[in-house]
């Protein structure tokens, strides 16, 4: 298997307030690297057409304040690595940009750590290899049932004669529908790789929940793109193919649309025996919750001293500090 891609986690430290950003933040992220990267990209265009991918970790986060820290993951083609790693090395020098993340404006780059040794990408450049997914594979395999968590939004076309009523993607009403092998088969087929192969074997979807997602982008003009996200429910073994192909997908991602993040997963089930480091949230949403400014600002906004079930009353919470 050639798969002959970077997979780096970038960590970036805000330098100003970031504000008013959106839920989903891929399509910032997106703008940004497009404009420092068009020299280098085919066509000058965008970031898809040099298949470079790309996996907000941050969704949720509204605002940062200085100090705080940011995530990222890159998936770079092997051709394009040196540009990637040139423009990453002068990244806080890059020219000013506008939106929400500035280069030495808003942001800096901290650290652009290899997935696959731990390293600095800069120093230990890897490729992902077979070596790397063996274990996952041989897992898999093994597993009568497993999970794939849609942790960005899944966007693939239904297939021909199966679009209705204005459903033209994979959702909730055809992932569980009559035909649970189709969609499968469909989510395994649009697997970013420059291989042709499909084939779901007997592979179902047996449970799971998903929900629908329209996420804005391009400005005030309205525009949006939308996908699933959630967890469907898996039975059935895979062949090694498949699982090669499945595994290979919690790093790449499926579908359409991967530039600006979307068509992630990962299958919780092989977490243990995966060698690829996985992505990480500079801060959770519950660690930005629970600070001590957080919990102040909650407990001034309480309308009323009532207790709760715990007795305590806000003066309570007040004096004990």
């Amino acid at each position: 298997m050639n798969v002959s891609f970077h997979l780096l986690e970038l960590r970036f430290r805000v330098l100003k307030p970031v504000n008013d950003l959106p839920h989903f933040h891929g399509a910032q992220w997106s703008a940004l690297l497009r404009h420092l990267l068009r020299p280098h990209l085919p066509g000058g265009s965008s970031l898809a057409d040099g298949g470079i991918l790309l996996q907000s970790v941050e969704t949720g986060f509204t605002a940062y304040q200085v100090g705080d820290p940011i995530h990222l993951g890159l998936a770079v083609p092997a051709p394009l690595f040196p540009a990637v790693r040139a423009m990453l090395a002068r990244f806080t020098t890059s020219p000013a940009t506008s939106g929400h993340f500035q280069p030495g404006v808003t942001i800096a780059l901290e650290h652009a750590v290899c997935r696959i040794c731990g390293g600095d990408c800069f120093e230990t450049p890897c490729l992902l290899d077979h070596d790397h997914l063996a274990e996952e594979i041989d897992l898999l395999r093994q597993r009568d049932q497993f999970s794939l968590e849609l942790i960005s939004p899944l966007r693939i076309p239904r297939p021909g004669g199966a679009k209705d009523g204005g459903h033209a993607f994979l959702d909730q009403a055809y992932l569980f529908g009559s035909d649970r092998s189709a969609p499968l088969e469909r989510l395994a087929a649009k697997i970013r790789l420059h291989e042709e192969e499909t084939g779901i074997e007997t592979l179902t979807i047996v449970g799971g929940a998903v929900t629908w997602l329209d996420l804005p982008y391009g400005g005030k003009d309205g525009k949006t793109l939308g996908g699933v996200v959630g967890t469907l429910r898996i039975a059935g073994r895979p062949s090694t193919s498949l699982a090669r192909r499945l595994v290979l997908g919690q790093y790449l991602g499926t579908g359409k649309n991967g530039a600006f993040g979307f068509g992630g997963y990962t299958i919780p089930e092989l977490a243990e025996t995966a060698k690829v480091l996985p992505l990480t949230r500079g801060r959770t949403l519950l660690n930005r919750a629970a600070t001590v400014e957080s919990l102040r600002g909650a407990l001034s906004r309480l309308p009323n001293s009532s207790p709760g079930p715990d007795g305590l009353t806000t003066g309570d919470l007040t004096r004990a500090g």
